[in-house]
């Protein structure tokens, strides 16, 4: 009983341990574009921000929204946004 126990505590520890390291991996890439952004790398900031906001992240879409209306690396959007 108390091998099974620990195992399954170990199980548990290993599981948080593998979440926590993925929040962090992910947050560090989000991080990294924006500092690419902020150092006018636009190439390297798009594909990371594309892959966050096709996840349904508020931020990165409204990142890409800036960068193709101001057309920072990208061809801007000239539509009006209101018509």
């Amino acid at each position: 009983m108390k091998r099974k126990l620990a195992m399954v505590t170990a199980a548990t520890v290993l599981l948080v341990d593998g979440i926590t390291v993925v929040k962090i991996l992910v947050l560090s890439t989000f991080d990294s574009a924006i500092l690419a952004m902020k150092e006018g790398c636009y190439e390297i900031a798009r594909p990371e921000l594309e892959w966050f906001a096709m996840f349904g992240d508020v931020s990165a879409q409204l990142l890409l929204g800036d960068m193709y209306a101001f057309g920072w690396g990208v061809s801007r959007d000239r539509r009006d946004r209101y018509g």
